[in-house]
């Protein structure tokens, strides 16, 4: 199958830049072509050249009023070079992108698939709705999700559900955090809890922090990673690395804007946390540090509970609630000396249930659905 796959930058940005690389490696791999329409570069393009058989530079995949003659010809001239390559059928990655996808579809006659990854907005604007219009299936990506999507009463019976996955040997397991420890400067004795993510207020992290200070009485070794930058906040992260240093706890605590080698943070890590406010469609970090052996604790926002299931139920506490949030990490800290194989189990939770290729049977079957050829 020819697919034309449409992403806006190619830029890890998040869990939505590194799933869609993912998955199109892997349905290259497997015989289908991938050629990329793409609107900025960034790190991801060499790991793209590598298995796409065409990049195409898009100029827009809407028409943006407050430029009106520059997006109309960049649209114009993205829908050219689309319906040149001839595609079989149209992957969006976010309905954002679905007026330029839709047009594409319509004059090429190949199906529209768009892959739903963050929470439905109230309304649509009139380009996205158009765009909508053309798609014949969307995939979301946990129960949750569908359920804030079925609100539009026109998607529903095209929505179709494929949890996120992860290629496990990407994030290797690991039962010693000391090496880690060395490479970034944590005391190896220390225990160590991390968020990664985009650092602001939804997300939960001024509640992590809190979280930090009040058992870094109880456990002096207690350690916090940070890895991500602001959202939207300016300050947010000097605010908080102020309240830990007027309580005396700078020294025992790392920030780090960006990493290439989030199994590292995790293999130094004794709990990963993601105390979202925010209804997050899935929780892709959690799988991460999970392959890597470290257990994960998640609020009970958006898809998070449908991650943390069986065994793993007792690692969510309620949204917003930092008093439960504190005990659950006290309870959790220690499961290196109380239960040192839940590192093992968590890993095969994720082998058994959010596998790389069990996501990518599902974006198959779904592009099957919808007509592909």
């Amino acid at each position: 199958m020819r697919i034309l796959v449409l992403e806006d930058e190619l830029s890890p940005r998040g869990g939505q830049e590194l799933s869609l690389v993912s998955v199109c490696e892997a349905l290259s791999r497997r015989g289908h072509e991938i050629i990329l329409l793409y609107k900025s570069g960034g790190s991801l393009e060499a790991r793209y050249r590598a298995f796409c058989s065409r990049l195409i530079r898009a100029g827009a995949y809407s028409i943006d009023h407050r430029n009106f003659s520059g997006s109309v010809a960049g649209f114009f001239g993205a829908l050219a070079r689309s319906c040149a390559a001839r595609p079989g059928l149209i992957y969006a990655n976010q309905y954002q992108d679905s007026l330029l996808a839709g047009c594409v579809s319509f004059f090429c006659g190949a199906p529209f698939v768009c892959h739903l990854r963050i929470p439905s907005p109230k309304r649509f604007c009139n380009q996205h709705r158009l765009g909508l219009s053309m798609v014949n299936r969307l995939i979301v990506i946990s129960k949750n999700m569908r359920s804030d999507w079925e609100r539009h009463a026109s998607l529903r019976g095209r929505l179709e559900l494929v949890y996120n996955g992860i290629d496990a040997g990407i994030y290797p397991f690991s039962d010693d955090p000391r090496p880690a420890r060395r490479r970034l400067g944590i005391p190896e004795g220390a225990t160590v809890i991390m968020y990664a993510g985009r650092v602001h207020p939804l997300k939960g992290v001024d509640m992590l922090a809190d979280t930090f200070m009040e058992l870094k009485m109880r456990i002096p070794n207690l350690f916090l990673v940070v890895v991500g930058r602001e959202f939207d906040i300016r300050d947010f992260i000097s605010d908080l690395k102020a309240l830990l240093e007027k309580r005396g706890f700078a020294d025992s605590a790392l920030w780090i804007p960006h990493t290439d080698d989030m199994p590292g943070l995790y293999a130094a890590s004794d709990l990963a946390v993601l105390p979202s406010r925010w209804p997050e469609p899935f929780g892709r970090t959690l799988i991460e540090s999970m392959a890597c052996g470290t257990p994960s604790i998640g609020s009970d926002a958006g898809g998070i509970p449908e991650v943390l299931t069986g065994e793993f139920r007792k690692f969510v506490f309620p949204a917003g609630d930092t008093r439960a949030l504190t005990a659950l990490v006290e309870r959790a800290i220690g499961w290196r000396q109380s239960d040192p194989k839940l590192g093992r189990r968590a890993r095969a939770h994720v082998e058994r249930n959010f596998s790389l290729e069990k996501t990518v049977d599902g974006v198959e079957a779904v592009f099957r659905k919808a007509g592909g050829r």
